[in-house]
């Protein structure tokens, strides 16, 4: 009887000590968890500090992880944004910076494509499309809601979400929607310029007889269309 007491005692003993071991495996686990989800989210506010005193016309986005796991997720979509934000920025800028905007007016033009214009007219009317779908692409990545949505595709824990908000958005609300605004001006003022531009082109092509090219300059034959030329000239100064 003695015998099978001790068993059962140590029986009982072997089984309280599994089960001990056992929570000290999973607090351990849960522990080491806490402590690898601090160093992530450090290293990803690192990362995303440094990612912000970068130049959006020339550095790098598409920088190594430096997390992995759901923050991994979080740091790659803020990366995918900023590099797809920079390509369309670029883009951009590349078509706005276009020389021959400015110069489409100019005494070489006029020689080069007057009088019909036929070149610079369709040049005008593919540029503002250009300008226009551009213009708009930036703006759109200017909106939170697009910003947001890139995180929400990953289908990941509210707390990577709201991660991801505060590193990308932060208390940056109002700053997108002044940098949508003045997009939206910039915008207007661009494709307005390209609107005037292509109508002193057509009023030049419509009275290809009143002008001629002398002296490196346009002279007119009448007073009247000298002074509607000059209405658009006045136009074009207005905006800039």
């Amino acid at each position: 009887m003695s015998n099978k007491k001790n068993r059962k005692h140590k029986t009982l003993f072997v089984v309280l000590g599994v089960l001990f071991l056992s929570v000290l495996v999973v607090a351990g686990a849960f522990g080491y968890k806490l402590y690898s989800d601090t160093q992530q989210e450090e290293a990803l506010n690192k990362e995303v500090a440094l990612l912000s005193k970068l130049d959006l016309t020339k550095d790098n986005y598409n920088r190594k992880l430096k997390t992995s796991g759901d923050y991994g997720k979080v740091e790659k979509t803020i990366k995918d944004y900023l590099v797809d934000f920079q390509k369309s920025f670029k883009a951009f800028e590349e078509k706005a910076q276009d020389e021959k905007i400015t110069s489409i007016l100019s005494y070489e033009n006029y020689k080069k494509d007057g009088p019909e214009f036929k070149e610079s007219i369709a040049y005008l009317d593919s540029t503002s499309d250009e300008l226009e779908k551009l213009f708009d692409e930036l703006i759109s990545k200017c909106e939170e809601k697009n910003i947001m949505a890139a995180i929400e595709k990953e289908k990941l824990d509210q707390y990577y979400v709201d991660l991801y908000k505060k590193l990308l958005v932060g208390d940056m609300s109002s700053d997108l929607e002044d940098a949508k605004k003045s997009l939206e001006d910039s915008k207007k003022m661009m494709l307005d310029l390209l609107k005037i531009e292509k109508e002193v082109l057509v009023f030049l092509k419509d009275n290809k007889s009143k002008w001629e090219l002398d002296e490196d300059q346009i002279v007119f034959s009448n007073q009247k269309s000298l002074e509607k030329y000059n209405e658009y000239l006045e136009k074009l100064n207005k905006l800039g």
